[in-house]
């Protein structure tokens, strides 16, 4: 198994496929949140992800764009059958490298759902501003400069 990062483009249909999938069960199933997970971002994200090609699975999925001045992150995922099994930490640690290596100097801003705010604490990031609600679910904003991540 290998970390992946390609574009919309890229993709093969059962890398979308499983990738959607590992996003709709986390958020939309488990979360129990009701929206359209896919939008106009997964068009110019890189799909960074871990796949079990065995299983045809994905394990772990995050997608990265550029939005403003920043680099953001998000529908950060791993399957229920992985977790604690560090691939969370990483996704994050491909993610940056991503983000390092195609937007070098540019600093990061996430959403993070206030109960993972510890992990990305963790990765380097820093939360500020107020709680605000994303799907009825809480959330917090946080950054890591560009010079931490590369």
């Amino acid at each position: 198994m290998n970390w992946s990062d390609k574009t919309f483009s890229e993709l093969t249909t059962m890398e979308l496929f499983s990738c959607e999938r590992l996003r709709i069960d986390t958020f939309v199933v488990e979360q129990g949140h009701e929206y359209h997970d896919l939008d106009e971002h997964d068009l110019h994200a890189h799909h960074v992800f871990l796949m079990d090609n065995a299983r045809h699975e994905a394990l772990a999925y995050a997608r990265v764009f550029p939005e403003d001045d920043h680099i953001t992150f998000g529908r950060v995922a791993t399957a229920q059958s992985v977790r604690g099994q560090g691939y969370g930490a990483q996704l994050i640690d491909t993610v940056l490298a991503v983000c390092a290596a195609s937007w070098p100097g540019t600093d990061i801003v996430i959403n993070a759902q206030v109960p993972v705010i510890g992990f990305y604490e963790k990765k380097g990031f820093t939360a500020y501003g107020e709680v605000f609600s994303i799907e009825h679910t809480p959330h917090r904003r946080m950054f890591i400069k560009a010079a931490a991540h590369r």
